[in-house]
């Protein structure tokens, strides 16, 4: 036994597919850049104060030529640099997904390192940390999407 279809309802039934694909994705990557803030603000909170890093050597001073604490931390002073972490909603260009997340901080500048102190690499930890768990929620996303009737 054959089933027919017309051109029309195969369309609408692949552009139905489509919007839950792109609803699912996006949806996905909401979470996922939530995950991303959690751990940029986990990230944001050592807890050495600028008096214990001033006892300490100044960890992350270029002269030592690489850190002495772990750079990926950000140590916590007043909590601004923590608070100013800010993500903007998911885009689309073609078939890519972007998501962004940024501080405001003045002093986030000096995580790309300056003269006197060492790259701050909490990006690379924070991407390091999610990446697993974006994909999963990409993938969950898809086959949710695909296999809604």
């Amino acid at each position: 036994m054959t089933t027919r279809v017309s051109t029309r309802r195969a369309l609408r039934v692949f552009e139905g597919l489509e919007k839950r694909i792109r609803e699912a994705t996006a949806k996905a990557e909401a979470h996922a850049q939530e995950d991303a803030k959690r751990e940029l603000m986990e990230a944001s909170s050592g807890g050495l104060s600028t008096a214990e890093l001033r006892r300490r050597d100044h960890p992350y001073a270029r002269r030592h030529g690489t850190a002495r604490e772990d750079p990926e931390v950000i140590n916590e002073q007043t909590g601004k640099f923590k608070r100013s972490w800010r993500a903007t909603r998911p885009t689309r260009t073609g078939n890519r997904l972007r998501s962004r997340i940024r501080n405001t901080d003045p002093k986030a500048k000096f995580m790309h390192g300056t003269t006197a102190m060492l790259l701050r690499p909490i990006i690379r930890r924070v991407k390091r940390r999610i990446r697993r768990i974006r994909r999963y929620r990409l993938q969950r996303g898809l086959w949710a999407a695909i296999l809604a009737k």
